[in-house]
């Protein structure tokens, strides 16, 4: 399908006008000045002094064990604690931020300073991704790939006012649900069309722009760049390395089953034993994987003897006697990696279904991996699905004249879709300034703060991170007011 000049730039402004109205929306749903955002910003201050800030984590998850905590509350002090490494660029980028920001934050006017730096930091992090997503298209000069995303990302933010229309958020832990069976479909079936705000493509937080970047690497795939593609999990790693991490070990088996003869290649070999070896090394989500020491040597077994086969072994002998996969290989992209994937989803959420039913598993181990492995994988898969099966489908189509009034068309329904979702919803970092201001007030208030704290919690994380990025910034000592809003169990 051929483009001029004025088609290819009129779908780079749609294209521009869907993603920021689409992170504009997902903005007013989510962004709030929550513990995560907090945190965020926290491990970020935490740059200018290491050890101190350890020192003050590690002093309060003795408080919560001398306190008999929530079992949850202590696990999720103690990940964050240990979860520095999975955000590198994000935090480096913050950082900067905060060194270069020309209005230097008193006690007395923390609280305005937050409220204007945090969006900003914000702002610059999703923009990124997105700027460097769009370069790569303006410079392709692929109309059909151009008509395919725009189209895409046009669908996907219509299929994001779903959870406002039904009234129903479909949640990430997908297994969550397997003792009730319509509810489990409904779950699933609701999160593959639209994974909501938190895990939405147009999101403001490291998984979200994650997201853009993979899709972006699923392009140059489709182009036939696939090694220049695997260099893209540099960013990768260093924006949200537990997704990272996943996603390698996506894409070798994804061409391992395909484009086998790429492996003879050394330096790719070298270079995806490098990257894994990172990941594992400096993942930190291991304790909730199995508490098991032989299952985690099995896996690390696993690992090495997967390199080893793709160095190696060639499969096609083998595979090409099987009908089906013999099948499978003559399909062109981005069909043959929609269809391995959609497989082996399927087959690790049987797998992960039967291993909660037949093992008797530490609930934080099924709360924070094994319930979320599947739905985590698929949202930041599902828009190189939509927008992998609109590029086949437009294969075949000869007048260009239709398409565009159907993207037209998916405007309007994007247009309606966007006030239905916008209304009577305050701007997303009015919200937020609201939000640092009451966390400061019950900051000072001590003891006498209403705090919303969960069963058995003692603290507020939201209060805590906001504390502590306080205290890194204008390195200061707290703990003491932290201390004072401790609520007993």
């Amino acid at each position: 399908m051929k483009g001029t000049k004025f088609s290819h730039a009129y779908l780079l402004l749609v294209l521009v006008f869907v993603i920021v109205t689409g992170v504009l929306v997902q903005s007013t749903h989510v962004l709030r000045a929550d513990d995560d955002t907090l945190w965020l910003y926290y491990i970020s201050a935490k740059l200018n002094d290491l050890n101190t800030a350890n020192d003050y984590e590690q002093e309060l998850i003795d408080l919560l064990k001398n306190n008999e905590a929530n079992e949850e509350s202590i696990a999720r002090f103690e990940l964050r604690k240990d979860y520095n490494m999975n955000y590198i660029l994000p935090e480096a980028i913050w950082y900067s931020v905060i060194k270069l920001w020309p209005e230097k934050p008193t006690i007395e006017n923390y609280a305005v300073y937050l409220s204007k730096i945090i969006p900003f930091m914000i702002l610059l992090t999703t923009a990124i991704p997105w700027i460097f997503f769009l370069l790569f298209l303006f410079k392709k000069k692929d109309h059909h790939m151009l008509l395919s995303v725009t189209i895409g990302l046009t669908l996907i933010a219509v299929m994001t006012a779903l959870p406002y229309v039904t009234g129903y958020t479909p949640k990430v832990y997908l297994t969550g649900y397997i003792y009730n069976i319509e509810e489990f479909i409904r779950n699933t079936l609701l999160f593959i069309f639209t994974p909501g705000p938190a895990f939405s493509i147009f999101g403001t937080t490291p998984r979200n722009y994650f997201t853009v970047l993979t899709l972006l690497l699923f392009l140059m795939r489709w182009k036939g760049e696939h090694k220049i593609a695997y260099l893209l999990l540099i960013p990768l790693y260093t924006i949200h390395l537990s997704f990272a991490l996943i996603l390698n070990l996506m894409l070798l088996g994804l061409d391992y089953f395909s484009r086998q003869p790429i492996f003879k290649n050394g330096r790719l070999i070298a270079f995806n034993a490098l990257t894994l070896t990172y990941g594992l090394i400096n993942e930190s989500l291991w304790q909730y994987v199995s508490s098991s020491l032989s299952f985690q040597i099995a896996g690390l077994s696993c690992f090495v003897l997967f390199l080893l086969l793709l160095w190696r072994f060639n499969p096609d002998p083998v595979l090409n006697k099987i009908p089906f996969i013999k099948l499978l290989k003559n399909q062109k992209e981005p069909l043959s990696d929609i269809i391995l994937f959609s497989i082996a989803w399927s087959a690790i959420l049987v797998i992960v279904i039967f291993y909660l039913q037949l093992t008797n598993m530490d609930q934080m181990q099924a709360k924070y991996f094994w319930a979320q492995l599947n739905g985590r994988a698929l949202s930041f898969f599902q828009p190189v699905i939509i927008i992998g099966l609109i590029y086949i489908s437009l294969k075949n189509v000869k007048k260009t004249k239709k398409v565009v009034m159907g993207t037209l068309l998916l405007l309007l329904l994007w247009g309606v879709a966007f006030n239905f979702s916008l209304n009577k919803k305050p701007l997303p970092f009015d919200k937020m300034t609201e939000d640092i201001k009451l966390i400061d007030a019950n900051l000072s208030a001590g003891a006498q703060a209403e705090l919303n704290i969960r069963d058995r919690f003692i603290l507020s994380e939201q209060l805590v991170y906001y504390a502590l990025g306080q205290m890194m910034t204008l390195d200061s000592n707290r703990m003491d007011t932290i201390k004072e809003t401790a609520r007993m169990p």
